[in-house]
């Protein structure tokens, strides 16, 4: 199946812009895929740095059902308010992760779904 995976034959699940999907895009398609978990995880294992961003924007009751499904790949995933408390969630998540021996793509992808600072901050706490 193509990255314009279809929930019928003629509705893409997700429609991308110019610039592929953004999480104006993901929020829409979210909103409007709510009572479909297999929608949310599909859309979730094509786009998971899109997901995992776009989680913090949704309404609280979508929130928890996003972290959910986050926390079904990454365990100790959580959406913090402060960033001090955000860079911590990240840094023990990696480090868990690490002597879990978990899947090297999997913690890649936990590290650069942050920002460019966040990501400078949890590496030098790591290495």
């Amino acid at each position: 199946m193509s990255k314009e995976n279809q929930t019928n034959q003629n509705e893409p699940l997700i429609e991308q812009g110019k610039r592929g999907v953004t999480n104006k895009q993901m929020i829409e398609a979210l909103m409007k895929h709510k009572d479909n978990a297999d929608n949310w995880n599909t859309l979730f294992k094509m786009y998971p740095d899109i997901f995992i961003s776009t989680a913090k924007y949704l309404p609280p009751e979508l929130r928890v059902k996003a972290v959910t499904l986050m926390q079904t790949v990454f365990p100790d995933f959580k959406i913090t308010n402060s960033r001090e408390d955000r860079i911590k969630s990240i840094i023990d998540t990696v480090k868990k992760m690490t002597a879990e021996k978990a899947d090297k793509e999997k913690i890649i992808e936990i590290i650069v779904s942050n920002s460019k600072n966040d990501i400078k901050m949890v590496l030098a706490e790591i290495l």
